[in-house]
């Protein structure tokens, strides 16, 4: 069955890509924030001043879902793509362990602000 994430936030401009989920204290289970970049590129991340455990999902210009990775809180580590990408979605922690997303299609509905994870 695919998987439905609510999204809280869509980062599409480098002010709310800074600042991201910084001082969120917490997040309902099957939410997210999207991070959607203008051109592919390798994209990193760190969790400063993020207070809460996230999942981090890697997406490709394709819309695959290239790598995952969890992330610590308040972690100066920086957590790459490896390869370019256009998007990365956050996600509680242990929300991508339930399921091995990699390699899985998104689709996202701009309009209801929710991205659908395939099976």
């Amino acid at each position: 069955m695919p998987k439905k994430i609510n999204l809280i936030s869509i980062a599409d401009n480098s002010i709310t890509q800074a600042h991201g989920l910084k001082y969120v204290s917490h997040m309902h289970e099957n939410t997210g924030m999207l991070f959607k970049f203008q051109s592919p590129r390798v994209l990193s991340f760190w969790m400063q001043d993020t207070w809460i455990p996230l999942d981090i999902a890697f997406i490709d210009k394709d819309d695959l879902i290239v790598k995952t990775e969890r992330m610590i809180p308040l972690s100066l580590r920086s957590v790459t793509s490896g390869r370019p990408c256009v998007m990365a979605l956050e996600v509680p922690a242990g929300t991508f362990k339930e399921q091995d997303v990699v390699g899985k299609k998104i689709k996202v509905d701009w309009e209801n602000k929710q991205v659908t994870i395939d099976d």
